[in-house]
């Protein structure tokens, strides 16, 4: 078995685990503050202010980021199997890296509008006038999207690379 193709296994498996650790992770964040009263998380979203409906608020709204992140993961999963098969050009393993860059795509302003739901939920409770709705782009969320549209880019590339590929083969 060639280097790549035992990298590819490997990447594979941790696909599958940050799949699973991503919606963990979110739903002990807004469970902290039982743990761990005055952490920097516990503190930033006033969780010990906060109802349990705001919180399940709060886990809904966080889990979309993630959510999105995962479908995108578990897909690059099956692109990481089909190398691990020496198949790298296969028509799973193309399309599957497609749906994956379009993942990540979509996952940068799903984050953005996920923060700004967020911060309406953390401050509901602090009544009329102090309630807030934060808007967060800059330069992280910019070079994000860049380096997502390059994902797409490649993605459809190697698209196209497996389509003269599959016809070169008909014709010989």
């Amino acid at each position: 078995m060639s280097y790549v193709m035992k990298l590819s296994k490997t990447m594979a498996r941790l696909c599958v685990i940050v799949s699973i650790a991503l919606p963990v992770t979110v739903i002990m964040v807004w469970f902290s503050n039982f743990w761990e009263p005055q952490s920097q998380i516990a503190t930033m979203l006033h969780l010990s202010e906060i109802n349990m409906i705001q919180r399940f608020l709060g886990i809904t709204a966080s889990s979309l980021f993630p959510a999105v992140l995962v479908f995108g993961l578990l897909n690059l999963r099956w692109t990481f199997l089909e190398a691990s098969h020496a198949r790298y050009f296969s028509e799973k393993a193309v399309s599957s890296f497609r749906t994956f860059a379009w993942s990540v795509f979509f996952a940068i302003p799903t984050r953005i509008i996920e923060g700004a739901m967020v911060s309406v939920i953390t401050s509901w409770h602090l009544g009329e006038g102090n309630r807030q709705l934060s808007i967060g782009i800059g330069t992280p969320e910019l070079a994000s999207l860049f380096l997502a549209f390059l994902f797409v880019a490649i993605a459809h590339i190697w698209a196209e690379g497996q389509k003269y590929a599959e016809d070169s083969e008909q014709i010989i």
